[in-house]
């Protein structure tokens, strides 16, 4: 097994190992990853933070040892607001985007001042970024990865697709829904197509467009623009 980790800001990870298809997700500065198959200008990988694997370029690969890889993701940490380092390769300003595994610096030659105090992200900082589908910063992002991104800064690793982080954590009746709780909507149990964050007083903020604030109740969300319901609550499900 070979391994790899991200030194570019954002990597678009594709559905089939061309550049003409869809991008599925997008890894950002400092994870690390499996190879699982390499052809002669793509891989196929497995993220190490939530085992999602789709095509990257071998452009953007810089491999690293079994060793290394362990050590990387032994003790990790991320960012909760957007950097800008000093590329070392060639002294400029390279941006890092909110969630990018900041344990890796050092290792990648990039010096940082670690604040043991920072915060986790407010999910306010990302209203108004486009709907991206895959997208995972404030320049476009969609509704799982929204929600993937704002809990990892809290250091929780939940899984890319909102189907799939709807089987993470307790499940809790609307009537008890507490900030940071996570909304699922779609048509059954079975069908989950969207998610977003509960922040109280029956608000929940989403990528649907664009992240925005909007109402919810019982049945769904309220859009605030048509007072109309967007989307069906399923469930909804506490993390923290």
């Amino acid at each position: 097994m070979n391994f790899g980790i991200i030194k570019e800001s954002i990597i678009a990870v594709r559905k089939k190992d061309s550049g003409k298809s869809e991008m599925i997700n997008q890894l950002l500065f400092g994870v690390t990853f499996k190879i699982i198959e390499k052809k002669n200008k793509w891989s196929l990988v497995s993220s190490y933070l939530d085992n999602y694997i789709g095509w990257i370029e071998n452009m953007n690969i810089y491999n690293i040892s079994e060793k290394n890889f362990k050590k990387l993701n032994n003790k990790i940490f991320f960012s909760s607001k957007e950097l800008k380092l000093i590329n070392p390769e060639n002294k400029q300003i390279q941006l890092i985007p909110i969630g990018s595994q900041i344990s890796s610096c050092n290792f990648l030659g990039y010096k940082l001042k670690f604040d043991k105090n920072v915060e986790s992200v407010n999910p306010n900082e990302f209203i108004n970024s486009p709907y991206l589908w895959g997208g995972k910063t404030k320049y476009g992002i969609d509704c799982s990865g929204f929600v993937q991104i704002v809990m990892r800064t809290k250091n929780l690793l939940i899984p890319r697709d909102a189907k799939d982080q709807a089987n993470y954590g307790k499940k809790i009746p609307f009537e008890l829904l507490k900030k940071n709780d996570l909304c699922f909507f779609g048509e059954n149990g079975s069908d989950i197509t969207h998610v977003g964050i509960y922040i109280g007083k029956n608000n929940i903020i989403h990528a649907f467009e664009k992240v925005r604030v909007d109402k919810i109740n019982n049945i769904g969300i309220v859009n605030t623009n048509t007072s109309k319901i967007t989307h069906k609550l399923i469930s909804s499900r506490r993390i923290i």
